[in-house]
């Protein structure tokens, strides 16, 4: 976290200069680069969701019944295909 870092030294020399706008501009940045951080985590996550629902996807064997089965497991492992289609759950 280099940029906090460097923010956080700012806001120390801000104080010492006293320079009370410099400070309030360092505090407001400080605050924006915590809620990226923040944003960035959340959208890693959701990635990491995308990605993992996109390999199930790409897995799936359609069956004439009401089932699906995935490429590469045991093929006795059986799906409810709706299960999938409505809620994406491997039901």
């Amino acid at each position: 976290m280099g940029w906090y870092e460097a923010i956080k030294d700012g806001i120390a020399v801000a104080q010492k200069a006293d320079n009370i706008p410099l400070v309030s501009e360092l505090i407001d940045a400080q605050k924006q680069i915590l809620d990226l951080i923040q944003e960035n985590q959340l959208l890693k996550e959701k990635n990491r969701d995308l990605l993992k629902k996109q390999d199930i996807i790409n897995k799936i064997e359609r069956h004439r019944d009401a089932y699906i089965t995935l490429k590469g497991e045991n093929s006795q492992l059986i799906y409810c295909s709706n299960c999938w289609d409505t809620k994406q759950q491997l039901v």
